[in-house]
């Protein structure tokens, strides 16, 4: 996979929360900034899916969307004591690849420049057909 940087001061993870946005050493030169776009690029995450989504939560599902946000808030320790996660629902459009989105990219804002993380996001309807795809010999 080539990594291509593409430094735009627009679409910065940070904008609400960086002291420095939108000042002159708001630049491509932002470790912070080099850092996660490394990151996302290479976790398989769209564009869109790299930046916050804002989700209405409906009062049956508040319980859910706090665990959530409690998982999120420590997401470096809950990954360190190797818990896994699984989001599910028989509905469609509830937020349960947006909570993948979100908890990835707040894992992987939390690590210095030094530090490469890993994390990948599947979509596993895709990964599915494409192993079903391999074992029969097809290709796309």
């Amino acid at each position: 996979m080539e990594y291509k940087f593409n430094f735009s001061k627009k679409d910065c993870w940070f904008n609400k929360v960086c002291d420095r946005y939108d000042t002159p050493q708001c630049s491509e030169k932002c470790a912070r900034y080099c850092n996660l776009h490394f990151l996302a690029e290479h976790s398989l995450l769209s564009k869109k899916q790299q930046h916050p989504i804002s989700l209405k939560v409906p009062l049956l599902d508040q319980a859910s969307v706090n665990k959530l946000v409690d998982i999120r808030t420590d997401i470096v320790n809950f990954v360190k004591q190797g818990n896994n996660l699984l989001i599910q629902s028989p509905y469609t459009g509830n937020g349960k690849s947006t909570w993948s989105y979100k908890l990835i990219m707040q894992y992987l804002s939390n690590f210095g420049y030094s530090e490469k993380p890993k994390a990948l996001f599947i979509n596993v309807p895709k990964f599915i057909i494409m192993k079903k795809d391999m074992m029969a010999g097809y290709t796309h």
